[in-house]
């Protein structure tokens, strides 16, 4: 019978041809505590992040977008005159606030469509907390 054969190929059910019955036996396997996953200590470091690309903050938009282009970078950190860090750029800033407002590229100082003062972590910050930062800041 077609139930016979399935029950027998898969290892289940009754044997019905020996007149014998099949029963599973399984071992009580002993349970373990569940250790609550705590936060990461990881730090940024080990994200490995790259080399930042840093440039003044009085180079053209233009001048900007060709070296992000270059280096396949989605970003880039504006300096002031001092080498103090002033603000940062990313493709994103110049898509909404260059390319959609109809902006001049190439006679547009980068300082004016920028993100000034941006937060910043160190390489030994919990990557999960430069995280949240990220979130809360959007």
């Amino acid at each position: 019978d077609a139930d016979d054969a399935m029950s027998q190929a898969s290892g289940t059910g009754t044997n019905r041809s020996r007149g014998t019955s099949r029963t599973k036996v399984t071992k009580a396997v002993e349970q373990q505590p569940v250790s609550v996953p705590q936060k990461s200590d990881k730090p940024v470091s080990k994200l490995r992040p790259k080399t930042p690309i840093t440039v003044p903050d009085t180079c053209t938009i233009i001048e900007v977008a060709k070296l992000m282009a270059g280096r396949r970078t989605d970003a880039a950190l504006l300096l002031d005159i001092d080498g103090g860090l002033s603000g940062i750029i990313t493709d994103n800033d110049i898509t909404r606030r260059v390319v959609s407002d109809f902006i001049d590229p190439s006679s547009t100082p980068v300082s004016e469509v920028m993100t000034k003062n941006p937060k910043c972590v160190q390489m030994v910050d919990s990557a999960l907390d430069a995280l949240e930062m990220m979130v809360e800041n959007k």
